[in-house]
């Protein structure tokens, strides 16, 4: 990350690739307040976050099971024309079916779904 922040003082610009790399590793890593502030500042410095971004991101908020924050990613990456992979939505209807989620969880997924 270190790294990543000295590019632009070397003249040096990250692509959406680099951005990409480095969120995923901070979600990796845990740090998903960090992981989601840098998606934010990705357009901020001319490079839109693809579906891949956004499905790294949501991902591991459903392997948290904060459900209301990976649906406000949904919600974002869907307005900018880009849909759920494969394993994103199985995560969401593995979560659905889940005990562990509990009702209102199921209910905010069911009712964002129209399930």
């Amino acid at each position: 990350m270190e790294f990543f922040l000295t590019l632009p003082l070397k003249g040096l610009h990250p692509n959406s690739y680099t951005y990409y790399i480095i969120i995923k590793g901070l979600c990796k890593d845990g740090f998903l307040n960090e992981a989601t502030e840098l998606l934010r500042s990705m357009e901020d410095n001319g490079c839109p976050p693809d579906a891949c971004t956004y499905n790294t991101i949501i991902r591991r908020f459903l392997y948290g099971k904060h459900i209301s924050k990976a649906l406000e990613f949904v919600t974002t990456m869907r307005r900018k024309g880009a849909a759920a992979d494969m394993h994103t939505t199985f995560l969401f209807v593995s979560l659905i079916m889940d005990h562990v989620v509990g009702d209102s969880g199921k209910a905010l997924l069911q009712n964002y779904f129209e399930i």
